[in-house]
């Protein structure tokens, strides 16, 4: 397989490619593409460097695959030039999340991946390690609601992002974030809309109810950066019209894949650098016995980003 990556040096985009050079996957070509601030720098690739280069059409004529890990006006830019071109598109972007293209979770819709060229969208971190869950739990019966609450890591804004919090400890000096995000949290992720919903709340609802292919679902996400380095919390409460048992709804996350069900809540740093989703304190409330509530984890960087494309990139390379 040809394979060419946009985002090559960003934290998603080195993550990408240390699993794609760990993996069995043929790779017969491969490119990587930077901005031109990168130009001059080398990645090692199993045992081979490469320059980073500047992208341009003549370059992707040659390849199968684009990878895009970068913002969403570059994505809208490069990923029509890449399908004119004959090439798959697996985007980590919001640019098409939304739009006619998939939006893909392997374990909930792999079958919706397209055995003819097309942009595929990768979800946003937050909505992949969300929808597992509710995916597992859709077996005890139709979902009435869902409400989330999140505790996302920086490593969700980038590099610049995680240097800024270790530089706090004894700088307060911000550029990332709108005040020092050491020692406090905040409960904004992007920009507000009319109704005072973030973007990333937007980006969990919205994308949630296309991924499960519920467009009624009533789901309701308040999204909070909080300071640590790796990993994204999600509170979540769950409810149906029917009393659930516990026994239930522990047996249908067990058996749904890569989801790792946990007797003790683990520590972010125990979660970072695993594929998994990881769900833990799953109790009923007393007063809501028609609900559920429980604590998801899940490595941002990976299964929110990475891994979950590079899972793509498996289905493609299958057909």
């Amino acid at each position: 397989m040809k394979i060419a990556i946009l985002g090559s040096t960003g934290l998603v985009g080195q993550k990408f490619i240390k699993i794609l050079e760990d993996s069995t996957l043929s790779v017969s070509k491969i490119k990587f593409f930077a901005s031109p601030s990168s130009l001059g720098k080398q990645i090692n690739f199993r045992g081979q460097s490469y320059g980073i280069e500047v992208i341009s059409e003549d370059v992707l004529k040659d390849f199968q695959v684009l990878f895009i890990s970068t913002g969403e006006e570059l994505s809208l830019k490069w990923s029509p030039k890449a399908l004119k071109l004959g090439l798959y598109v697996i985007d980590n972007s919001s640019a098409f999340r939304l739009s006619d293209h998939p939006l893909i979770v392997p374990e909930i819709n792999a079958e919706l991946i397209p055995k003819t060229l097309d942009i595929i969208a990768n979800p946003n971190c937050s909505t992949i390690q969300l929808v597992m869950v509710l995916k597992a739990l859709q077996k005890l019966g139709p979902l009435k609601s869902v409400h989330v609450a999140t505790y996302q890591s920086v490593s969700g804004a980038g590099t610049p992002a995680i240097n800024e919090l270790l530089n706090q400890t004894h700088d307060p000096e911000t550029s990332v974030f709108p005040y020092p995000i050491a020692g406090t949290c905040l409960p904004q992720i992007g920009s507000f809309d009319s109704f005072g919903l973030s973007s990333e709340e937007n980006k969990i609802q919205r994308e949630t109810r296309k991924i499960l292919n519920l467009p009624e679902l009533d789901i309701s996400a308040f999204c909070v950066r909080v300071p640590t380095p790796n990993v994204h919390g999600e509170a979540v409460w769950v409810k149906w019209d029917h009393e659930v048992a516990i026994e239930q709804a522990t047996e249908a996350l067990r058996d749904f894949e890569n989801i790792k069900l946990l007797e003790s809540s683990p520590h972010y740093n125990e979660v970072s650098g695993t594929p998994h989703v990881y769900v833990s304190r799953i109790h009923i409330d007393p007063d809501s016995p028609q609900g559920l509530k429980l604590w998801v984890t899940a490595d941002n960087l990976l299964k929110g980003a990475a891994w979950n494309s590079f899972q793509i990139l498996e289905e493609i390379f299958k057909r």
